[in-house]
């Protein structure tokens, strides 16, 4: 979507389609591709963050990937183990830890391409301030022991919304559940601490649920040590059509969840105590409509 309403004259021509159906290539038209954007639309339902490699399709030939999708955070699945040779990669976020810096990593296996890129970089200045390269830097150092907590916390969490009577579905790909969970399997070493879930109701429901969590910070980015929560409806995706919403699934029901590295037990009674109560104003509503 983003490439679509971006896209301006004399570059190239943008195209999407569900690349969890390795079926949808075989049509698909054109193949001069010259990037690759490798993502979730919507990113809120995260049902699509688990996708057979592209290389593997026959018809298929890029010359690079644009962007591995961040959700995977590329220690729980790893782009080079999907033959995607030159990567760009967002470094914030659970790559550094924090919700502070906005990097990118663009990582090569051919040195000649390396070298004219440093060459511009030189020539241009455009390059990140030392101070951001610090905090990525320092972030990185605990990227390992930081995402074995999220990977937990985030499937703890998900199994614990999905056995809740306040929530309509859960999606995480590592849910049995999920449409791609035996790919995710086979393809990953583990799953993020990113989630979505319905909450049973619509916009009264979800407005309680994000006004009594006090553990998850009402927030718009995701991947740190901290957790967060938000309704893309009113949030991310509020500036998006209504009809294009719905048709992308985003209800004012959907939540989506960033699960940090804190205690996972906190996380679970936090997010308890926040069903309950958007509970509880669904059971007054539906007294009332009663009464009435």
């Amino acid at each position: 979507m983003s490439f679509a309403n971006m896209s301006v004259k004399g570059t190239p021509k943008a195209s999407t389609m569900d690349a969890s159906n390795m079926e949808n290539f075989k049509p698909f038209p054109k193949f001069s591709t010259d990037v690759l954007h490798v993502g979730q639309e919507p990113e809120q339902w995260n049902s699509m963050a688990v996708v057979p490699p592209i290389s593997l399709a026959s018809t298929f030939k890029q010359f690079a990937p644009a962007e591995h999708t961040g959700f995977e955070y590329s220690r729980s699945g790893n782009p080079t183990r999907n033959c995607l040779e030159k990567s760009l990669a967002a470094s914030e976020g659970a790559k550094h830890g924090h919700s502070d810096v906005i990097m990118g990593a663009l990582c090569l296996n051919d040195d000649e391409m390396a070298e004219r890129l440093r060459f511009f970089q030189n020539s241009l200045g455009a390059v990140p301030s030392p101070f951001d390269c610090y905090l990525v830097n320092r972030g990185l150092k605990t990227l390992a022991v930081r995402m074995k907590e999220h990977m937990k916390n985030g499937l703890a969490v998900a199994k614990f919304l999905e056995s809740h009577p306040a929530v309509a579905k859960v999606i995480h790909p590592g849910l049995p559940s999920h449409p791609q969970y035996e790919l995710g399997k086979r393809q990953m070493i583990g799953y993020s601490g990113m989630l979505t879930f319905f909450i049973k109701g619509g916009l009264a429901e979800s407005r309680v649920f994000l006004k009594t969590v006090k553990l998850f910070t009402l927030a718009e980015s995701l991947g740190g040590f901290e957790s967060l929560c938000e309704l893309p409806s009113l949030q991310t995706h509020a500036s998006v059509p209504d009809d294009q919403r719905r048709s992308l699934g985003i209800t004012d029901s959907l939540i989506r969840l960033s699960v940090g590295i804190e205690d996972v037990e906190d996380l679970i009674e936090d997010l308890d105590k926040a069903l309950h109560a958007a509970v509880s104003i669904l059971r007054f509503f539906n007294y009332v409509f009663h009464i009435l």
